[in-house]
């Protein structure tokens, strides 16, 4: 039996998913031209974002103005509403957590994208290998997805 795969607008998606992954890569791009190198060096050897706004403040970086651009953009949204979307993309995203294809979970059993927080600072301030920043909530283990679809993970 044949099952009849359901379309959501491309916008739809984008809600679920945070926004695009090339206006990430601009986000990145400009944040990195507003921070000097030997910052980032500093920022990049650090996970989270409460480790990385506190690199940022040590070395005289306005965390404040970097948290409003965040919010501006969208990408800050810890949650994002799904009672918002159609029922349709609701069937569709239901029953785990993927991005492009690589199943997030953590160690301690976590899967489900609710219990995970995204770390929208550390993923900017990212090396241009890594894709994305999770935080598990249950037990605090960083999740890092690389570009190449690799997942790593670090605990405080």
């Amino acid at each position: 039996m044949a099952e009849e795969m359901k379309k959501i607008d491309n916008e739809e998606l984008e809600k679920v998913d945070g926004g695009t992954a090339s206006a990430l890569a601009e986000l990145r791009e400009e944040f990195k031209k507003m921070i000097p190198a030997e910052v980032q060096e500093k920022a990049n050897a650090v996970v989270g974002d409460e480790a990385v706004r506190k690199v940022l403040a040590e070395n005289g970086i306005d965390v404040e103005k970097i948290e409003k651009k965040i919010a501006r953009t969208g990408f800050g949204q810890a949650n994002i509403s799904l009672q918002a979307l159609p029922d349709e993309a609701l069937d569709k995203i239901a029953g785990g957590f993927e991005t492009d294809g690589v199943e997030i979970k953590c160690p301690c059993g976590v899967h489900d994208r609710s219990c995970f927080s995204y770390q929208v600072i550390d993923t900017l301030m990212s090396t241009d290998i890594v894709d994305s920043v999770y935080r598990c909530k249950n037990c605090g283990m960083y999740i890092t997805k690389l570009k190449d679809g690799r997942v790593q993970y670090y605990q405080e």
